[in-house]
């Protein structure tokens, strides 16, 4: 029997900056009825900042919106599709705690290399060289601004 999730997610947010854990949520969900996609989506301060696959909530309309179907210049602006699969998203969150940090760098999942920068286990140096080559990923971007500011 896999884990529950409350506890993979409180796994992962044990490594992060205690400051932003408190901020960041995980979240994963998929519906027994109905035609809504499972999905995977974290948030930061209450607002969604990363969807993996299925519905996206948009809280000004109180009206479920699906992401995989909008063009890129829809969706909402704090509300970033990473991936259609919402498995990939468990998969990296499973895995997350147990992966080495050289490991963790060379990951394709926009999700693991945007929790690096809010890592306890990644220290100001390996962070400064991140910021060197930083993505365009919004998510990615948030993660490293809010490393910054902590670093301050």
């Amino acid at each position: 029997m896999p884990p529950q999730w409350t506890k993979i997610s409180a796994r992962v947010k044990n490594l992060l900056l205690p400051n932003i854990a408190q901020r960041l949520e995980f979240y994963l969900t998929s519906y027994r009825h109905g035609t809504i996609p499972p999905r995977g989506w974290v948030t930061l301060d209450g607002s969604e900042i990363l969807v993996y696959g299925g519905p996206a909530f948009d809280p000004n309309k109180r009206l479920f919106k699906i992401t995989s179907e909008n063009p890129p210049d829809t969706i909402q602006a704090d509300t970033i599709l990473a991936s259609p699969d919402r498995q990939e998203f468990y998969e990296e969150i499973l895995t997350y705690p147990d992966k080495p940090i050289e490991e963790l760098l060379i990951s394709p999942q926009i999700v693991t290399r945007g929790l690096l920068f809010v890592d306890r286990r990644v220290g100001k140096r390996r962070i400064i060289s991140l910021l060197s080559r930083l993505e365009e990923h919004s998510f990615i971007r948030q993660m490293a601004n809010l490393r910054q500011n902590e670093d301050k």
